[in-house]
């Protein structure tokens, strides 16, 4: 029987810590090991996470309940797809 893959969050409530890169390091080890990955980026300003992977990363604007269902629904369905979540200092704000 196979496990459900890990889910990874990224996120720090301070700005320019390094959560993007740890995001993207994280995305492109998986990648390259042929595990399959899937991210999301909840930047609200610019999502420079999806920009570089736009075949594996959504862009998602978790502002109002519509965004954070799309993400949290994702997050709990049972997969063998590792999830990493790349979570804005504002996204932080407005969920948590």
């Amino acid at each position: 029987m196979l496990r459900p893959a890990p889910v990874y969050i990224v996120t720090s409530p301070n700005q320019r810590v390094g959560k993007t890169l740890i995001a993207r390091l994280l995305i492109e080890f998986f990648h390259a090991s042929g595990r399959a990955v899937e991210g999301y980026d909840l930047q609200s300003r610019r999502p420079v996470l999806a920009e570089r992977f736009p075949h594996l990363v959504r862009s998602v604007d978790i502002g109002g309940t519509r965004g954070q269902m799309q993400v949290f629904d994702q997050l709990i369905v049972d997969s063998t797809t590792t999830r990493i979540v790349d979570f804005g200092v504002r996204s932080i704000r407005s969920v948590f």
